[in-house]
């Protein structure tokens, strides 16, 4: 897999920010990680979307975004989300 894009790149702290992946070669049963956490109710859109929820996560602190596929590929997105406090 690949990710090209995360939107929205910023939420709340305690978690469920609506997360949006782009990419391709996502599949049926990836795992979305932030910040090393899993992501919840994780969606295939299609090949090259995914959405979930995000899981809480530390005040002010940049994570990356990783894509894991049931065949153990993973793409990584650096310092793709910000766990911002004004977001709640």
């Amino acid at each position: 897999p690949s990710i090209q894009s995360v939107a929205p790149n910023r939420g709340g702290t305690g978690g469920g920010t609506e997360l949006s992946v782009t990419g391709k070669g996502f599949v049926a049963q990836s795992i979305v990680l932030v910040g090393g956490k899993p992501a919840k109710f994780v969606k295939l859109v299609d090949p090259t979307t995914l959405e979930c929820k995000t899981p809480p996560g530390e005040a002010n602190k940049m994570v990356d975004v990783v894509v894991q596929n049931p065949d153990g590929k993973e793409a990584t997105s650096r310092r793709a989300f910000l766990f911002d406090p004004r977001y709640g």
